[in-house]
């Protein structure tokens, strides 16, 4: 399972994060094999508090509104989902523990993304041939973006990266280090119907659970 952290989302003063809380019991416990679809959630936060001081508690959480999710690019894909940080996905990358993304929907998320790390992460997938193999791409929210400086956001790096693709790439998805966030079962099928007025259809295909 791809969730939400025992003490950053659960912990979450005074009573966890409802939404992110909800869709983890329904990954885990209230899940079926009938398809279901998820929708962004109506808010969203990166607010950072310190945990040392006590303004985790102190202070009262900053939400902004959820706009939804961006399409990339437009398409359809059905397909096994895997799901990973983009820094610690590098980490792996030449090493056995690297995922098999052939034919896979590949999401990735970011805690801190300043542009120049996150071309360099996305340059290496291109040339180890992640986005030659991979069906379709979910990028999450960042939590700490940095453009430092660039002209342009996320959403431009990564079509400049990608080029002419035919799968679907969605971006501004909430399962990520921002909160909410749905809890996605890694290898689940899912199907994302990406159109051009830029609403998104993700649908969870069978359970996370047996």
């Amino acid at each position: 399972m791809y969730g939400p952290a025992l003490m950053t989302w659960f912990g979450e003063h005074p009573d966890g994060v409802e939404e992110s809380t909800q869709s983890f019991l329904n990954a885990t416990m209230n899940n079926c094999n009938e398809p279901r679809v998820i929708e962004p959630f109506k808010r969203w936060s990166n607010h950072s508090r310190s945990w040392s001081n006590g303004d985790w508690k102190n202070i009262p959480r900053e939400w902004k509104e959820n706009k939804g999710w961006n399409v990339v690019n437009p398409g359809s894909v059905e397909g096994e989902i895997v799901v990973a940080n983009l820094n610690t996905l590098m980490s792996s990358a030449g090493t056995g523990y690297f995922p098999e993304l052939e034919g896979k929907i590949l999401l990735i998320e970011e805690m801190s993304a300043p542009w120049s790390q996150e071309e360099r992460s996305l340059r290496q997938l291109q040339l180890m041939g992640v986005f030659d193999v991979i069906a379709g791409l979910v990028v999450g929210k960042v939590e700490v973006p940095n453009q430092q400086g660039a002209p342009f956001g996320l959403d431009e790096l990564v079509s400049e990266v990608l080029g002419q693709r035919t799968f679907p790439v969605i971006s501004e998805f909430d399962c990520s280090h921002t909160l909410p966030m749905h809890t996605m079962g890694e290898r689940c099928l899912v199907s994302i119907e990406a159109r051009t007025d830029c609403n998104v259809t993700f649908t969870i295909l069978d359970s996370f659970v047996e």
